[in-house]
């Protein structure tokens, strides 16, 4: 075979569907890399506030984020999930991190799967080849994209709440709106729900988008709405149950730890989350700041103006309907998401995981966009292939640790505390996610798995006297005054941006 027909269309399907099986073989790779590195990028410092819920959980001390404090500041489904990990392995801190990122790749190739297949089923009325190259277009670009990598292996519930909603875009497009599949789309529906609580507003669309329809009487529109709807009400009561008697709110702490009214600051990170979600393919190193803005802006207009044409060029299909409906209910649901965040929380650094099924409508647009332009494609078979590559040297950089650490809550915070802190001793923190994870005792102090600790906000140093706590390890002294040293906290060694105080005396 010649190099030339490599880049024939036939061929370059192939070689998509291909380059997608590689990239899923070397991503399972995270799963077995060194212990010594397994708490390593891509998992995060927050993940590891809900792993650490879990291995409570296993251990049979109760939903608490310390053994002492109960909380409700995670996301249940995916907690729930990891609970039987921990069991098994007796709460293993590291060998326990396998199956972890185990049920992050599962997530990960179950979304690409469902992408793929929604993809070629939006391209159903096109010739084979178009089918073949949209699944392998959108699940390489799914699968290879680090975008999506950083935030489907976090140790959060990211990964896992895309593969909800990449399963309710499925079973809609495929009409599950009748008989007993209504059932089995109100309890997807419901689990979505449990694995973040912010696609409420998707099931919220769904039951409104139904009302509007002009297919049935009204009566039958509004049974079938309300029977999903109270189908996921249901699956997810027992959460919001737990919320509203053990802590007074169906607001999680870690979503009142985070929400102030609105700012104009949180503008420019939220276009540059809506952007950076909207190419989540491209790989942005070295640039930044408004080129870095005008680039991806660039790179949108275009990839919407390349799909608009090739669906002009395309015959409508009556049966295409219910693929519209939910293309657009997904849309809004994205654009519900921007408006609420943007409005409550100033945590504007998460706002790209906030809105992480604007990425989902990214890859399908893109993937069907090229895969109707089939000689396109084997032009663009050798950045195919570089993305692959980009998207397995991540997972060699991951598996080795080349440089230095990027956990530095480990490398840095962590050790301090094990170097200088007794076993027994309570040590505080606002960032206490790794460190609460690794090691028994600590506090946190921001709030967002600590409801006494939300409960003081602004004067924390009243919450630790209260408590006598005699340690505090953060890159910040925020938490214990600006300056420490005037109300009897003495440093003792600082590592990296951390910095250990010990109080003197201590509080007995």
């Amino acid at each position: 075979m010649s190099v030339m027909r490599l880049f024939a269309p036939h061929y370059a399907a192939k070689i998509l569907i291909g380059l997608s099986a590689l990239v899923a073989a070397a991503l399972l790779i995270l799963v077995f890399r060194p212990l010594s590195v397994v708490f390593e990028t891509p998992l995060s410092e927050d993940g590891f506030y809900m792993l650490a819920v879990s291995r409570y959980v296993a251990l049979g001390q109760g939903i608490t984020i310390d053994g002492q404090h109960a909380t409700n500041g995670f996301q249940p489904l995916f907690a729930a999930i990891m609970v039987p990990i921990y069991w098994l392995l007796n709460g293993d801190r590291y060998t326990s991190l396998r199956g972890v990122l185990l049920v992050h790749w599962l997530s990960h190739i179950g979304t690409a799967l469902l992408l793929g297949r929604i993809a070629s089923h939006y391209a159903r009325f096109d010739d084979a080849l178009t089918r073949r190259a949209a699944f392998g277009i959108v699940a390489l670009l799914w699968l290879a994209s680090r975008h999506v990598i950083i935030n489907s292996y976090n140790a959060l519930e990211t990964g896992l709440v895309m593969f909800f909603e990449a399963l309710v875009w499925f079973l809609y497009q495929r009409n599950w709106r009748h008989g007993w599949r209504l059932w089995v789309f109100g309890i997807v529906l419901g689990l979505m729900v449990l694995a973040r609580i912010d696609a409420v507003f998707l099931v919220v669309l769904l039951a409104g988008f139904e009302l509007f329809r002009q297919d049935t009487p009204l009566r039958q529109r509004f049974l079938r709405a309300a029977q999903f709807s109270l189908v996921a009400g249901l699956v997810s009561s027992p959460w919001w149950i737990y919320n509203l008697i053990g802590f007074g709110s169906l607001m999680p702490t870690s979503g009142s730890a985070q929400s102030l009214p609105f700012s104009p600051t949180r503008i420019r990170p939220m276009l540059e989350a809506l952007l950076q979600n909207a190419v989540p393919y491209v790989h942005w190193s070295g640039i930044d700041g408004t080129p870095k803005l005008i680039l991806q802006s660039s790179i949108v207009i275009g990839i919407i103006g390349l799909f608009a044409f090739t669906q002009w060029r395309r015959k409508r299909h009556p049966d295409d309907e219910h693929g519209r409906h939910i293309g657009l209910i997904m849309l809004l649901f994205m654009l519900a998401l921007a408006g609420y965040y943007i409005a409550t929380s100033f945590a504007y650094y998460f706002y790209p995981r906030y809105l992480s099924p604007l990425m989902m409508g990214a890859v399908m647009m893109t993937g069907l966009a090229l895969a109707r332009l089939p000689r396109l494609n084997g032009l663009l078979l050798p950045i195919y292939g570089g993305l692959a590559l980009i998207a397995m040297l991540s997972v060699y950089r991951y598996c080795t640790n080349l440089g230095e650490s990027s956990n530095k809550n480990y490398t840095d915070q962590y050790v301090l505390i094990q170097n200088h802190v007794p076993p027994d001793a309570i040590v505080s923190a606002g960032q206490s996610g790794t460190v609460g994870y690794f090691r028994d005792h600590v506090l946190n102090l921001d709030g967002k798995v600590n409801q006494e600790a939300l409960t003081y906000r602004g004067r924390i140093w009243q919450y630790l006297d209260a408590e006598k706590i005699n340690w505090y390890c953060d890159w910040s002294t925020i938490w214990i005054e600006p300056e420490p040293e005037k109300k009897g906290w003495q440093l003792v060694e600082r590592k990296g941006y951390f910095m250990l105080y010990k109080r003197v005396p201590p509080l007995q």
